[in-house]
């Protein structure tokens, strides 16, 4: 979903200074999870200037154990907000743990969330 209004105003994570897509905040989440239950997520997320008019990639994705989930994505086109979201369900008690994160967009451009 685009954000057709002025920008988001407040606090958000700016991720610099990243050299490989996956390299984005995440949240270890596994106290807080009810099995058989199904979570929807969503940020807003912005992509900084290095990215020159070139479409990045975003999405949110979940991480049960070593298995990893994309949950939704977004193609963020230029340096506005755009609102990124997705579901997951664990249906098993993990190993380890369960880890909600964003990803993208390309090494080297700027991640805010």
């Amino acid at each position: 979903m685009e954000r057709d209004e002025e920008p988001l105003n407040g606090k958000h994570i700016h991720v610099t200074n990243r050299t490989q897509p996956w390299m984005g905040p995440a949240q270890i989440v596994t106290d807080k999870l009810t099995l058989y239950a199904t979570y929807q997520v969503s940020a807003w997320v912005r992509v900084g200037a290095q990215a020159a008019g070139a479409p990045q990639n975003i999405n949110v994705a979940v991480a049960v154990d070593s298995q990893w989930i994309n949950g939704g994505q977004v193609l963020a086109r230029d340096e506005r907000w755009y609102e990124v979201g997705g579901a997951f369900r664990v249906e098993a008690t993990p190993a380890s743990r369960v880890m909600v994160y964003v990803q993208g967009p390309d090494a080297g451009v700027d991640l805010m969330v």
